[in-house]
């Protein structure tokens, strides 16, 4: 068995192994040792010649994996966390990735649709007033290339609550107004306005039938809107999915869910009578 000393000493591998370089075998491998002692021999040379660079990228590797072994170690405590906040309601949890569960399920919500490796994971799942609720993470990833043709991958995390209501609804979607939104507006591309001048200011709308935007954001529903967290809405089919930028603090996923649940009761009577699955709406 090959030995060598420390520090690094040029050279000093090849020669406590020279003998064994001898055996056909081992040659290979003292071929690679000589280049790792050769370039550690370099290294140590250009550490005492100009150390700087050196540390510099010794500092950057170490922050990297301090980075990677406290967002483990914050995973781990947030799926705990999600544990018994599931227990403590009376839900089910699974931490694993669903990539075609949800995602297929309910593929008409357009954040569904968009990019690639699309999955959901850490899975709250139960009932609340009738209906079926789905707390989880949702991911997908995006790319894009430099001038040299290096791809890169950006991953886009969200916090999400599904909510089945037993309604047909056309796509509605409601999210907080942005530049974007004001600078295309004054181009001409306007969303739906509703009489409330606030409302219309705060949140972007747009609908597949504006007729039944309309009746789904009447004035109560509108304040209600109004009080609520800085959340996007998607309407479609018999899903009702809320969700944020971001994943949800462990806090913040009940209130969610009761949020969402709270929007049923605002629907209008005349709209889940025409809107029923066993209805003729749709």
């Amino acid at each position: 068995m090959c030995r060598s000393s420390y520090p690094f000493k040029p050279h000093s591998l090849a020669t406590t192994c020279e003998s064994a370089s001898n055996t056909p075998a081992l040659r290979f491998n003292v071929g690679v040792l000589e280049h790792v002692n050769l370039f550690a021999g370099t290294l140590l040379e250009d550490f005492k010649n100009d150390p700087f660079p050196i540390l510099l990228v010794g500092g950057f590797v170490a922050i990297g994996l301090l980075i990677g072994v406290f967002s483990h170690y914050a995973a781990k405590k947030r799926r705990e966390a999600l544990r018994k906040l599931a227990l403590e309601a009376g839900f089910s949890f699974d931490e694993g990735r669903e990539p075609g569960l949800y995602v297929r399920r309910c593929s008409s919500i357009d954040l569904f649709n968009q990019g690639n490796n699309r999955y959901t994971f850490n899975h709250l799942v139960g009932e609340r007033n009738g209906q079926s609720v789905v707390a989880c993470d949702y991911h997908y990833e995006t790319y894009s290339r430099d001038k040299n043709g290096k791809k890169t991958t950006h991953h886009h995390y969200y916090g999400m609550v599904l909510l089945r209501v037993g309604l047909n609804m056309p796509q509605v979607k409601i999210r907080r107004e942005g530049l974007f939104d004001k600078i295309a507006g004054a181009l001409g591309f306007d969303d739906i306005d509703f009489e409330s001048a606030e409302f219309s200011r705060k949140f972007h709308v747009s609908a597949a039938d504006r007729k039944f935007a309309y009746d789904l954001i009447h004035p109560r529903a509108m304040e209600y809107l109004l009080e609520t967290d800085n959340l996007s809405w998607e309407f479609d089919g018999d899903v009702i999915a809320v969700y944020k930028h971001g994943v949800f603090d462990p806090g913040r996923i009940m209130p969610a869910i009761q949020t969402a649940v709270g929007f049923v009761k605002h629907v209008p009577e005349f709209v889940k009578a025409d809107r029923s699955r066993t209805g003729s709406a749709g």
